[in-house]
């Protein structure tokens, strides 16, 4: 009888074990997945670009410039004024006030021709 029971959990525990091999390609699945997702989302963020920062109303980014990593030029509409400010580790800080009429010659290239 004593026999019999030992032969029961012996089937029972062979068939609950599981190889090594199956853990490991799990996980090893499991951070592919992972990794994936994270460059997913980081293309992402880069390809938006500056999308993520216009804003509805009368203020509107026109133009981000990365400089450096934490240092950036932006071009901004507020009502019918164009700005550029400056980005750093210190803050935003207004830069200088543009005409419109700059603004377009200087992005179709008829303001270098001008000069």
């Amino acid at each position: 009888m004593f026999r019999s029971i030992i032969l029961l959990q012996r089937v029972a525990l062979d068939d609950a074990v599981v190889p090594w091999s199956t853990y490991l390609k799990v996980f090893v699945l499991l951070g592919v997945l992972v990794g994936l997702g994270f460059y997913a989302l980081r293309y992402a963020a880069r390809r938006s670009g500056g999308t993520g920062l216009r804003a509805r109303g009368r203020v509107e980014l026109i133009e981000r410039l990365g400089l450096e990593p934490r240092r950036a030029l932006y071009v901004i509409r507020a009502g019918s004024q164009y700005m550029a400010i400056g980005s750093s580790e210190n803050g935003l800080q207004f830069l200088m006030e543009l005409k419109g009429e700059e603004l377009l010659s200087a992005g179709t290239g008829a303001g270098a021709d001008a000069q």
